[in-house]
C-alpha cells in the first residue's frame, strides 16, 4: 500500500513540474509576442507576418501540450 502511495506522490510531483515548465514557457512566449507588438508600435517598423504567426503558433502548441499532459 505504501509503495502505491509513494508512486502516486512521485507522479503528482512530476505533473507539478511539467505544469510549472509549461506555464513558464507560455509566459515567455506571450512576452515575446508583446515585445514584437511594442517594437512595431514604437519604431513603426513592419514586422514580417510569418514572424508573428510563428510566435502565435508556438503559444498555441504550448497551450495544447499543457492541456494534453495535465489531468
Amino acid at each position: 500500500m505504501s509503495e502505491t502511495t509513494t508512486l502516486l506522490e512521485t507522479n503528482k510531483g512530476k505533473a507539478s513540474q511539467i505544469q510549472q515548465l509549461c506555464f513558464l514557457h507560455i509566459v515567455h512566449t506571450h512576452a515575446s509576442v508583446i515585445q514584437c507588438w511594442r517594437r512595431l508600435r514604437h519604431r513603426r517598423l513592419s514586422l514580417l507576418g510569418k514572424d508573428f504567426k510563428g510566435l502565435t503558433n508556438l503559444a498555441t502548441v504550448s497551450l495544447s501540450l499543457c492541456t494534453l499532459l495535465l489531468p
